[in-house]
């Protein structure tokens, strides 16, 4: 940890109790869910507790998995920019402390000295041109604009030198852990103040908006992370993909999936005896398909790589389509508005409503793991994403929406949005779906492969009747 006299002791005057801190209720223990952390609720109350200790109290963090993440990271980066890279930059990039702290100081004292002799200079300029003979009216104005010209130049001070001025120099440092980030942090201490710091610390990368918090998570620097949380970094701030650093850690599988509103669902199945739906548990739900119950998204570091370096960007989302379906997938997953049913041996399963919903209308998400095209062991789970050489594939991790059948005919479609870091796929009913009909989406002709067009594999499903829900 950092010496008493640091940055983290002086900066701790600077954060907000757990009374001022306007933190929600449902940011509060009430909001978590006994499957998040292995324990009874009941047993956290009654005093409330921050949610960021919840967090940090129950981190999966792998100290040398996150170092060799972060070694990829600094050597892709070296490799993609290494001839831009300003000389501090390449220093902080290589967690070289004591040559960034040289230059660093050097730069400044050279700096000075430059000002100094500028003023120097210029004064003895002035002292010459007093002595001068008296010349005529003409020449006297030239050599007053001429006087006017030096003065304005040697008043322009030279171009600051900025630590706080190097883009993503404090991203960089926290891929090199927590005492090149206390070096950076002091530093531009000096220059912005403390609360000019605390601003700082939440700047985002120009390309990706991460912020060193993100890092933090990415490298899984348990330490980096709690002093960065201690000295003002915000956990709620959003990057250019809308996600936050916690977003990223849930995806990661590195800290607690925090689902407040979404208990885990009962899910339903078909009873082909009895002719009624019953009720069938996630586990239930596992050993049928062979694959990890998944409601949501997850993903590992090479797609935290692939996002990071793709240089891609998100512009103009469709606010009401955000307004109207955002919301709706974190409340639920949708799971729990299906029935799961086996149609034969050679279709398999098929997930039929089990309640009206109407055009437009939002059913279920489409859960998996964010994976490089290249990886996937098949492509009958995998949906394309808008992150080239990304797929959402659902063939181990899945939920109801990777069960959903093909048709050309299709009464549902999949809608992807940009959120929380991801591309959040949905599924949305085109036309009506009456209670108990089978919920159909058209894989299209880019899914099939020659050799599965060839074997009759997109053949049309036979016409499967409802369900008597």
């Amino acid at each position: 940890m950092v010496e008493e006299d640091s940055l983290y002791k002086s900066l701790q005057k600077l954060r907000l109790s757990t009374s001022e801190r306007d933190i929600p209720n449902h940011l509060m223990e009430d909001g978590w869910q006994t499957r998040d952390f292995g324990k009874n609720r009941a047993a956290l109350r009654p005093s409330p507790v921050p949610w960021s200790m919840h967090y940090t109290q129950n981190m999966n963090f792998d100290a040398q998995r996150g170092q060799m993440f972060a070694a990829r990271l600094k050597k892709m980066t070296f490799q993609l920019l290494e001839e831009t890279l300003s000389t501090l930059q390449d220093y902080v990039l290589s967690g070289d402390i004591d040559n960034s702290s040289y230059y660093i100081e050097r730069t400044r004292e050279r700096e000075e000295q430059e000002v100094l002799s500028s003023t120097t200079v210029y004064a003895q300029q002035t002292k010459n041109n007093n002595g001068k003979e008296e010349s005529t009216e003409t020449e006297q104005k030239e050599e007053e604009k001429k006087e006017e010209e030096k003065k304005e130049e040697v008043n322009v001070p030279p171009r600051k030198f900025s630590v706080s001025n190097h883009n993503s120099i404090l991203q960089f440092a926290a891929l090199n852990g927590l005492p090149c980030v206390d070096l950076i942090l002091r530093e531009v201490e000096k220059e912005v103040g403390r609360k000019g710091l605390l601003e700082y610390i939440n700047r985002g990368d120009v390309i990706t908006g991460f912020t060193a918090l993100h890092f933090a998570i990415f490298t899984e620097n348990k330490e980096l992370f709690l002093f960065l949380l201690d000295v003002g970094a915000d956990v709620e701030k959003k990057d250019n993909y809308f996600g936050t650093p916690l977003d990223y850690g849930r995806m990661m599988g590195r800290i607690p999936r925090y689902n407040p509103d979404s208990p885990l669902p009962t899910l339903k199945s078909w009873d082909i005896v009895k002719k009624k739906v019953i009720d069938m548990s996630v586990e239930q739900f596992e050993g049928i398909t062979g694959t990890i119950f998944t409601p949501f998204l997850v993903c590992g570091t090479e797609y935290i790589e692939e996002l990071m370096f793709s240089g891609m960007s998100i512009e103009n989302p469709d606010a009401e389509f955000r307004n109207r379906y955002v919301p709706a997938i974190y409340n639920e997953s949708g799971d729990e508005r299906v029935v799961l049913h086996k149609i034969d041996d050679v279709v398999g399963y098929g997930v039929f409503a089990c309640q009206d919903i109407a055009e437009g209308e939002y059913i279920m998400r489409y859960g998996g793991y964010l994976n490089s095209t290249d990886k996937v062991q098949t492509k009958s789970y995998l949906m394309a994403s808008g992150l080239e050489g990304v797929g959402l594939d659902s063939f181990k991790y899945r939920n109801m929406g990777g069960m959903i059948n093909h048709s050309t005919d299709a009464n549902a479609e999949s809608q992807c949005i940009f959120d929380r870091g991801a591309e959040q796929a949905v599924i949305i009913a085109k036309k009506n779906i009456t209670k108990g009909t089978q919920i159909l989406i058209n894989y299209s002709k880019n899914y099939w492969s020659k050799k599965e067009m060839k074997a009759g594999q997109m053949k049309e499903l036979k016409n499967i009747p409802p369900l008597p829900l």
